[in-house]
C-alpha cells in the first residue's frame, strides 16, 4: 500500500514537471490566438467522431467477449467503457478502466479469466494495428521528409521492435496451445495458464477473430480522420501518414507507467514531432488541449453512468435486504416439501 503511495506521488510529480515544461515553451497569446482559430462545427464534428471512436471500441470488445461465450448488451457495454473512462480520468488512485471492465464483464462470465483475455485482446490487437500504420506512415514521411530522417528511423525502430515482439508472443503462445502435453502442463503450473487454453476460442471463432482486427484498423482509421480535421481547422498542413506516425509515436508512450493517464507524456510526444513536421508548438497544445477537453466531457459522462449504475445497484440490495427480513424462514421440511 506504501509502495502504490509513493509510486503516486512520483507519478504526480513527472507529471506536473512535465506540463511545466510543456507551458514554460509556449507563447501563450499566439496559443490563445491559435485555439480562437478552431471553428465551432469542427469542434462539434471532432466530437461526433470522438464518441463514434468509442462506440466502435465498444463493439469490438462485444466481438471479444462474444468469442469467449460471453454476450452482453452493445448499450451496456458501451455504458462499461464509458465508466472506464472516467476512472482512467478522474481516479487514478483507484482500480483504473481495464480493471473496472474486467470486474463489471467477469460478473457475466463468471469467469475472470475470460474477462481479463478480452480486455487484453482488445489493447493487443489495437495496438499492433495502430504500430503497423504508424510504421507505413514513416515509410511514407521519411522519403517526404529527408532532413529529419535519421531521428525518424530510431523512433521506427522502437516501434518495430514493440510490434515485433508482440507478435512473437502471440506466435509462442499459439504455439504453446497447440501442444495438448505443454498446455496442461501450464494450464496447472501457473496463475495465467488457462489463460493459454483459452485462446483456443480464437482458432474456432476465425471470422470473429478477423473482425476484431478490421475494427482494430476501423477504430485507428477514424482517430486519424479527427486528429487530421482538428489540425487542418487550425490552418497547419499535415498529411494522413505523418498524423499516423506521429499518433503511433504518441499513443505508445503514454503506455509507460511514469504519469497520470499518459498526461504529459502523450501530450509532449505528440507536440514535440507536430513541430518537426512543420507545425508550431501552440498549434500541437491546442490539438492535445482538446483532445484532453473530449476525454474529460466523455470522462464525466462515464462518471454519470457508473453513479446512476451504483445507486441502482445499491437500492436493488437494500430492496433485497428487506424482502429476506420479511420473507419468513423456510424450514428443511418446507425445503423438502418444495
Amino acid at each position: 500500500m506504501k509502495s502504490k503511495k509513493i509510486s503516486l506521488i512520483i507519478r504526480t510529480l513527472i507529471t506536473i514537471i512535465i506540463c511545466y515544461i510543456i507551458l514554460a515553451r509556449t507563447d501563450l497569446r499566439s496559443l490563445l490566438s491559435t485555439v480562437k482559430g478552431i471553428k465551432p462545427n469542427a469542434i462539434l464534428g471532432v466530437s461526433i467522431l470522438f464518441f463514434l471512436s468509442i462506440t466502435i471500441s465498444s463493439w469490438k470488445w462485444k466481438v471479444i467477449l462474444s468469442i469467449h461465450n460471453i454476450h452482453i448488451n452493445f448499450t451496456q457495454l458501451l455504458k462499461y467503457y464509458l465508466s472506464a473512462s472516467f476512472f482512467n480520468n478522474f481516479l487514478p488512485t483507484s482500480i483504473g478502466g481495464d480493471g473496472y471492465r474486467i470486474y463489471k464483464t467477469a460478473q457475466y462470465a463468471h469467469s475472470k479469466t475470460k474477462a481479463v483475455l478480452a480486455v487484453v485482446s482488445e489493447r493487443v490487437t489495437g495496438l499492433i494495428a495502430l504500430l503497423l500504420l504508424g510504421l507505413l506512415g514513416y515509410l511514407w514521411s521519411s522519403s517526404r521528409y529527408p532532413e529529419i530522417s535519421n531521428e525518424l528511423e530510431k523512433v521506427a525502430i522502437i516501434l518495430g521492435l514493440l510490434l515485433s515482439g508482440l507478435i512473437i508472443i502471440i506466435l509462442v503462445a499459439f504455439f504453446l496451445n497447440s501442444q495438448e502435453s505443454i498446455r496442461i502442463k501450464i494450464k496447472t503450473a501457473v496463475a495465467w495458464g488457462e489463460s493459454i487454453t483459452l485462446l483456443n476460442d480464437y482458432s474456432r471463432n476465425p471470422k470473429k477473430t478477423f473482425m476484431v482486427i478490421v475494427i482494430s484498423f476501423i477504430f485507428h482509421f477514424m482517430r486519424f480522420i479527427w486528429y487530421l480535421w482538428l489540425i487542418h481547422s487550425l490552418g497547419s498542413a499535415c498529411s494522413f501518414p505523418v498524423v499516423a506516425f506521429i499518433i503511433a509515436v504518441s499513443d505508445t508512450a503514454a503506455t509507460l507507467p511514469v504519469s497520470l493517464n499518459g498526461i504529459g507524456i502523450m501530450d509532449g510526444a505528440f507536440i514535440y514531432f507536430m513541430t518537426k513536421f512543420g507545425s508550431s508548438h501552440e498549434t500541437g497544445l491546442a490539438v492535445m488541449m482538446v483532445v484532453r477537453m473530449l476525454m474529460v466531457i466523455f470522462g464525466l459522462l462515464g462518471g454519470y453512468f457508473y453513479l446512476r449504475e451504483k445507486r441502482g445497484s445499491t437500492g436493488a440490495t437494500s430492496q433485497a435486504s428487506l424482502s429476506e427480513t420479511l420473507q419468513p424462514k423456510l424450514s428443511e421440511n418446507d425445503v423438502k416439501i418444495i
